[in-house]
């Protein structure tokens, strides 16, 4: 009785033969499996890091969403602002306080070199000019106020910024704009 010889193994060493070097079809094409897997994988890859910016994106890491809005607070003063701003794109900047009879906000002058007022809702019945700060006077009902900013940046980066009340120690905050 003869022995047979597995045939198996010599058609999986073929196998493996043909998927290691270029194969020639009945066209004139080579093709390069181990490539084609390399640039499937790479593509997959550029998949994922597309998904993950949409996603950062839609969250607010490189405009308004979730994750850009923020406020600080304290001793009775909150600032709520967009952590990531656009260049030339406008934006609100809230300051709410309390205070007794008129309420006077102080805003760094460095941080406002770096945008343009559009306006100021309510209007201030003051604006005065100190060492470092613009001092907004505006008027307080029930001992609380909001003041909104409208504000357009004109410079792109990291900005520093403090707020304050006229008595009171200063928050500081920063704010990251895109170009």
């Amino acid at each position: 009785m003869a022995r047979s010889l597995p045939v198996q193994p010599a058609v999986a060493r073929r196998q493996t033969a043909q998927r290691d070097r270029p194969v020639a079809r009945n066209l004139q094409i080579e093709e390069d499996p181990g490539f084609q897997t390399r640039e499937w994988q790479v593509q997959r890859a550029g998949w994922a890091i597309l998904g993950l910016l949409a996603a950062l994106a839609a969250l607010g890491v490189f405009g308004t969403g979730v994750f850009s809005r923020t406020s600080v607070q304290a001793d009775g003063l909150k600032v709520e602002y967009e952590r990531f701003g656009r260049l030339r794109r406008p934006d609100a900047f809230r300051i709410s306080f309390n205070a007794q009879g008129p309420g006077q906000v102080l805003i760094s002058r460095e941080y406002l070199d770096h945008f343009t007022i559009e306006d100021i809702s309510p209007r201030p019945d003051r604006v005065e000019a100190t060492a470092g700060w613009l001092a907004y006077s505006f008027p307080v009902r029930d001992g609380m106020a909001t003041v909104t900013f409208h504000l357009q940046p004109e410079a792109f980066g990291r900005i520093s910024g403090a707020v304050r009340l006229a008595d009171g120690e200063s928050i500081t905050f920063e704010q990251f704009i895109y170009p």
